[in-house]
């Protein structure tokens, strides 16, 4: 457009049907574009440099824009629908699993400490050959004996032990359904910036389509000599600023989804 622009204003500039300074107006949206993209460019290599760093991966300065990375375009993004989970709360096993065998432990600790000092019953049996005569007419002889153990000292100290596990299995169980919720928490968290996401794009997208409409127009009139160029260029530039704004919203609601999904275990 801005080229197009630029040709129609040099030929009225040349008839002298318009101003010069309608023609630098064009020009030095030309000039702030070129200067985007070659800002654009650079960011972009900067990135690919940091994320092979990161890997380990030799490259080339001169050859990285040969590197394409697959996440370089959105694409579509489906709503929230497609991405939030129906039950997200059975995902929280792995932190769980382990908050239940720190409690399971601090009772495995107590029932040792307790079984210490429980009496304690022995069983065992015995049996023998022996031939006195060397005659052939031995006898098999067998023994069984019990032996109970029952602990008179240290009881004092084992209740103490006892009463001081407990007491850890408590903490361990109200630290669990502290952190559970925490855990819970969080997940909510996550879920709702996905969807307070998606509906920010949904604003950003319908901010872009009535900028789009108003510069359709006053690119029509501007054609039929209504508008001025200052008027079309000024449209065309909030047309600009609400796509970028609706590209900030679709980076926020990747990230807000791919944060759920990895939160979940899922990505």
């Amino acid at each position: 457009m801005l080229d197009s622009l630029e040709r129609d204003a040099s030929a009225a500039v040349d008839a002298g049907l318009i101003a010069d300074t309608d023609l630098l107006q064009v020009r030095m949206r030309q000039r702030e574009l070129a200067s985007g993209r070659v800002q654009l460019r650079s960011a972009l290599k900067l990135v690919k440099m940091d994320l092979f760093n990161a890997i380990g991966f030799e490259y080339a300065y001169l050859d990285l824009d040969s590197y394409v990375l697959e996440g370089d375009s959105f694409g579509e993004l489906a709503a929230p629908e497609h991405y939030l989970l129906p039950d997200d709360a059975q995902y929280m096993t792995e932190e769980s699993r382990l908050l239940a065998m720190q409690v399971e432990s601090e009772r495995l600790q107590k029932k040792m400490a307790v079984g210490e000092y429980l009496p304690q019953i022995s069983i065992g049996a015995g049996y023998g050959y022996h031939d006195l005569n060397g005659m052939g007419k031995g006898k098999l002889n067998g023994v069984g004996f019990a032996t109970v153990q029952i602990p008179i000292t240290g009881i004092g100290k084992a209740v103490a032990r006892a009463r001081r596990y407990e007491s850890q299995v408590e903490k361990a169980q109200s630290q669990q359904e502290y952190y559970e919720a925490q855990l819970a928490l969080q997940l909510h968290q996550k879920r709702l910036a996905v969807e307070t996401a998606w509906e920010q794009l949904g604003v950003a997208t319908e901010s872009v389509a009535v900028a789009r409409d108003a510069a359709d127009k006053l690119r029509a009139r501007y054609g039929a000599g209504q508008v001025t160029m200052s008027d079309l260029l000024q449209a065309e530039l909030s047309l600009r600023q609400a796509e970028e704004e609706r590209i900030d919203r679709k980076m926020e609601y990747n990230l807000a989804v791919n944060s759920y999904l990895r939160r979940c275990g899922k990505l």
